[in-house]
């Protein structure tokens, strides 16, 4: 059964879009935590997870969420202390998509923006 669903995967990393384009995804990285200061960004656990390997809940949640639309920096860090910082880079045919994120729980109070729901 688990080499059936690795192939189910496959198909859904073929179908993640990037720009009304499909896109096959290599790698997916996420680093996160509570800093100081900006400084200690690069401190922070990473997890990385490489293809064929990657968790079909992350496909299934970066296809549904189109987060391969959605590079850029969110949050603003001087909005909570600690700062709360999530960073995603996805690796994929086209490109890369990083997203760095700082305090996103408190965006998500004080801004309703399509974006910042999807991304959280």
């Amino acid at each position: 059964m688990n080499s059936r669903r690795r192939v189910n995967s496959t198909v859904r990393l073929l179908n993640v879009m990037v720009a009304g384009a499909e896109a096959k995804i290599s790698r997916v990285l996420y680093r996160r935590g509570m800093l100081a200061s900006l400084s200690e960004r690069d401190s922070c656990p990473e997890v990385v997870f490489a293809a064929p390997n990657i968790p079909i809940p992350i496909l299934d949640a970066l296809a549904a969420n189109r987060i391969l639309d959605a590079s850029g920096n969110y949050g603003d860090p001087e909005m909570g202390t600690p700062i709360q910082y999530d960073w995603l880079a996805i690796d994929h045919e086209d490109g890369s998509t990083t997203i760095e994120f700082f305090n996103r729980a408190i965006s998500l109070f004080t801004s309703d923006t399509e974006i910042v729901r999807r991304i959280h």
